[in-house]
């Protein structure tokens, strides 16, 4: 279902209190984070919040270039923290942006420790019609028409087929820090085992891509992160 208060918001507080430093997710091609709640019973008590794309009530306002899609959520991140450090996560589309925000985040000056993503894509998106996204989008998530209604479908439709379009632009820079790597059976951690020069550690789930967003699989990323930041913590006194 639909999370309490603003379910469109720019900034979804899935965990507003805890203790730790905050895990900031970023959005598959939909734009939304809804599902990331999933996190919360295994991750232990940290502040977890959704970073959700613009345009998603159909009001326009979508990004012209992936640069400007990450400078977005890299000022919304500031604007509730100003200063890190800052632990990002990503699913599918949003491990490549967690990616460049995480690196974004660095050339400014913060720290960003951790940087966790989960089955990225092997290969980037490519430009899709709107009637061809529609048609995967309610193929892949059935009752997404009955969750958002017809126009909320039609505004997440012209968000994916707009991120798709802007995917095209990710030349991934170096991230100073550890990545945590959780993939199903065929997703391989191999190009992403260069881009973080803290070392990557690799989990591989028994998770279609499409069930890797789902509460199971989530359930289980959620522990691997708990004992990844017990880890660094220990590591750290």
């Amino acid at each position: 279902g639909s999370p309490a208060g603003d379910p469109f918001a720019v900034v979804l507080p899935l965990r507003a209190h805890g203790g730790g430093d905050p895990l900031f997710c970023l959005p598959p091609l939909t734009g939304l984070t809804w599902r990331y709640a999933g996190l919360l019973r295994t991750l232990g008590g940290r502040p977890v919040y959704g970073l959700q794309c613009r345009g998603l009530r159909g009001e326009g306002g979508l990004p012209g270039s992936l640069d400007e899609l990450v400078a977005g959520f890299a000022a919304e991140i500031r604007r509730l923290r100003p200063h890190g450090p800052y632990h990002l996560f990503g699913y599918s589309f949003g491990a490549p942006i967690a990616h460049a925000v995480a690196t974004a985040l660095q050339e400014a000056g913060e720290e960003v420790p951790l940087l966790v993503v989960v089955d990225p894509p092997a290969r980037l998106p490519r430009a899709i019609a709107l009637d061809e996204m529609r048609g995967l989008l309610t193929e892949h998530y059935p009752g997404i028409l009955e969750q958002l209604g017809e126009p909320g479908l039609t505004a997440v439709t012209e968000v994916a087929a707009t991120n798709a379009r802007l995917a095209a632009e990710f030349t991934p820079g170096p991230y100073r820090g550890e990545l945590l790597f959780c993939g199903g059976p065929e997703s391989d951690p191999t190009p992403w085992k260069s881009l973080a020069d803290g070392g990557v550690e690799c989990h591989t789930l028994p998770f279609a891509h499409v069930e890797m967003a789902g509460p199971p699989a989530l359930a289980e990323v959620g522990s691997l992160l708990a004992a990844k930041f017990r880890a660094m913590k220990r590591r750290n006194r």
